[in-house]
């Protein structure tokens, strides 16, 4: 309820997994600009130490990542909050990608977060 529009994406701390892939459109930006982009996400912790989700932006041609975070529980705010993930140029074959954090699932560890909110993603253009 606390989404700017009522509806948001959960991502269940059950996995690490990549919950989220929006691929790029290039013809949806100027050609050869940057851009930045930030997610507002919620988190809501389980009580464990530990990320509390990772986000990033994935090039499949040149198999590389521009730009992730993956922040502690610790580090991140009440409520919905606004997380700069990262600066680049979009271009066909990359996508944004988001999950709630990584925790030692094999090693028998629980995940720091119950669940993670997506409400919005933006990209602004780099002036």
């Amino acid at each position: 309820p606390e989404a700017e529009d009522g509806r948001a994406a959960k991502f269940f701390g059950t996995h690490y997994e990549w919950c989220m892939h929006w691929y790029v459109d290039p013809a949806w930006f100027e050609p050869g600009a940057q851009y930045r982009l930030r997610l507002r996400l919620k988190v809501e912790p389980s009580g464990t130490p530990g990320k509390a989700f990772w986000a990033g932006v994935y090039d499949t041609v040149r198999r590389r990542g521009f730009g992730q975070i993956d922040p502690d529980v610790a580090e991140v705010g009440q409520g919905y909050q606004w997380y700069e993930v990262a600066t680049w140029t979009p271009e066909r074959g990359q996508y944004i990608w988001a999950g709630p954090g990584v925790f030692d699932q094999k090693g028998g560890a629980t995940s720091a977060v119950k669940a993670v909110y997506l409400d919005r993603l933006e990209l602004l253009r780099v002036p």
